[in-house]
């Protein structure tokens, strides 16, 4: 199958995910796209439980918070919350293995220069990411505690955040400069 098509064939599958309500559905499409991925299903499963598991928790807890809060039932929404992040993040996982991203979008410049734009932009913040990690641990005798950790994790969010805002509005203003955008003058 050619990339486009595979491509293509995801996105219809991530607006399906997107337009079903019954977690049980879901974690069936799920379970669907764990055992197609065959031998790399336990890599694509523990990538995507890395690369969503935090933000499941932050958001999850903070809605688990609020509906106690108000005397709300937290369960309904975040189980479809966190079947539908799942499913979509391990369809992405499942195309990436298969397919080269610049290579299925190669027949639409447009698409190309937004997918090479954001890949540089991820490149950027996991070099920072990288360096922020080295400064900590190259700066202590010993391994660092918990209080030192989060103040550390705050502050990386914190450069990440900022610098993530400073490249996206350079980014909207390089775009804008090639007509990406219908601004009126």
């Amino acid at each position: 199958m050619k990339p486009r098509t595979i491509l293509a064939l995801w996105a219809l599958a991530v607006i399906g995910a997107t337009l079903i309500d019954d977690p049980r559905v879901l974690a069936g499409g799920a379970v669907l796209a764990v055992l197609a991925a065959g031998r790399r299903a336990p890599r694509i499963l523990g990538r995507a439980l890395l690369t969503v598991g935090p933000v499941l928790l932050a958001v999850g807890g903070s809605w688990w918070i609020a509906q106690r809060l108000t005397g709300g039932d937290p369960w309904p929404v975040l189980t479809l919350l966190a079947t539908r992040v799942l499913l979509i993040a391990l369809l992405t996982g499942a195309l990436l293995q298969h397919i080269d991203p610049l290579r299925a979008v190669a027949f639409s410049p447009t698409l190309t220069f937004l997918l090479t734009a954001a890949w540089s932009q991820w490149l950027v913040l996991r070099r920072l990411h990288r360096e922020m990690q080295t400064a900590l641990t190259s700066r202590l005798l010993r391994p660092a505690g918990l209080t030192l950790l989060w103040r550390h994790a705050a502050a990386r969010a914190a450069t990440v955040l900022e610098r993530s805002l400073a490249r996206a509005e350079q980014t909207t203003d390089a775009m804008r400069s090639r007509g990406f955008f219908d601004d009126p003058p």
